[in-house]
């Protein structure tokens, strides 16, 4: 491994310190909650482990040599990559947030009337689709590696189009959480399709069945 990159290209230290710190932070904010003077209710160890999964996962796939052999290799890499930070990192992360930590943010005036407008189920749904179909584009794919800038730009937009794809299904707040759980089920499904039916030719064209 170490023949085919750096030290710094394999692991990216740099991303380690800031999910160390994003950590850090979260684990503040909770351990205040968790004292008896608090008026916040205590976090669960369950949200506290899916919260730091979300970390260690998103750090595996985009910090650790899958995302370099992804990147430079193997397509197979790049898909699991694509898997771990897109469609496992999000859930967890909203299953580790407390209500009280999210709620303020979607009361903003000005941020939560853009983000309940985004995260409406069939905005969110297909907005986090097609960005991903088009990332995938043999023409956008190989314009974007040539680019290292806004490359970086287009995973933080599509990470964020992830982020508010699930939320509809992983809302931590009871009040604005909208779907029923049967709705929840139709939408996980239909998003199944669409990544289904928008991604495979590009698989298979790439490992040379088209």
């Amino acid at each position: 491994m170490s023949q085919i990159g750096g030290f710094f290209d394999l692991w990216s230290p740099v991303l380690l310190i800031l999910l160390i710190v994003v950590g850090s932070v979260y684990s503040h904010f909770v351990a205040k909650a968790n004292t008896s003077s608090s008026e916040q209710p205590p976090v669960t160890r369950g949200k506290k482990l899916s919260f730091y999964t979300g970390l260690v996962l998103f750090y595996i796939g985009q910090g650790s040599p899958i995302d370099y052999i992804g990147h430079h290799f193997l397509f197979s890499f790049h898909m699991l990559e694509q898997t771990m930070l897109y469609l496992i990192v999000p859930i967890f992360i909203w299953c580790g947030l407390p209500d009280w930590m999210v709620r303020p943010v979607l009361q903003s005036k000005v941020i939560g009337t853009v983000f309940n407008f985004f995260t409406r189920p069939l905005i969110a749904l297909f907005m986090f689709n097609m960005l991903f179909s088009v990332y995938h584009m043999p023409f956008i794919m190989d314009g974007l590696m040539r680019h290292e800038f806004i490359l970086l730009l287009y995973h933080l937009v599509l990470l964020a189009a992830a982020f508010i794809m699930w939320y509809p299904v992983f809302c931590p707040v009871p009040e604005f959480d909208r779907m029923t759980d049967l709705k929840k089920i139709g939408y996980i499904f239909g998003n199944g399709v669409l990544l289904y039916s928008g991604l495979c030719p590009y698989y298979f064209r790439a490992i040379g069945y088209l």
